[in-house]
């Protein structure tokens, strides 16, 4: 895969949860020393830097920009320049409230379900697009992120960790999920692809 493009500052037009700031953050904080935390703070821009070491909060949003700077940072200091970071970081994500998805998943939910569910929550994370949900077959879904207003191959990455996070905490469902195009990538759509089957 293809370095990650860059991220142009002031070119967000769209909003994200300041909460995904902090996750990434946490999980820096978990999986690499004090020196990495502290160098990643240090080469933070002064907002980025402000919006980090602010007590987090639930429900508050920031631009997108920061999010998208704070994933390149990461990348940077840690990561090996394909992305892997990133969707790695997707999916802590996805673990730290993986006892509320567990939970709705044990009520008996199947995939096409939760993730109704789940789409039905995407502006609770970005105040841009919607994840649209094509039903392909008795075991399989297609997943368009359509009208996000900055493409950007950390946001698909970001999604597609979580994602797999996500079906982890599932004890009925082997779920598989792969990127099929991305936008950032000279690509007309940004297409994730799950299939899956029972556990047993």
């Amino acid at each position: 895969m293809p370095a990650e493009p860059t991220v142009r500052q002031g070119s967000a037009s769209a909003g994200v949860a300041t909460s995904t700031l902090h996750v990434r953050l946490d999980y820096v904080r978990s999986h690499y020393s004090a020196e990495v935390v502290a160098q990643l703070l240090a080469r933070a821009t002064p907002a980025l830097r402000g919006l980090l070491e602010a007590p987090p909060s639930g429900d508050g949003f920031t631009e997108l920009e920061h999010f998208l700077a704070l994933n390149e940072l990461i990348q940077e200091l840690v990561g090996s320049g394909d992305g892997a970071v990133v969707r790695a970081m997707g999916h802590f994500a996805a673990r730290h409230n993986a006892s509320t998805w567990r939970k709705i998943f044990e009520s008996g939910a199947d995939i096409p379900t939760f993730m109704t569910i789940a789409s039905g929550l995407w502006h609770h994370h970005y105040d841009s697009g919607v994840l649209h949900l094509v039903q392909e077959g008795p075991s399989a879904l297609t997943l368009e992120i359509r009208d996000f207003a900055v493409p950007h191959r950390a946001h698909c990455l970001s999604v597609l960790g979580w994602l797999e996070g996500i079906f982890e905490a599932d004890p009925k469902h082997l779920v598989t999920v792969t990127e099929r195009a991305c936008r950032a990538l000279g690509d007309e759509r940004c297409v994730l692809a799950l299939s899956y089957r029972d556990a047993r």
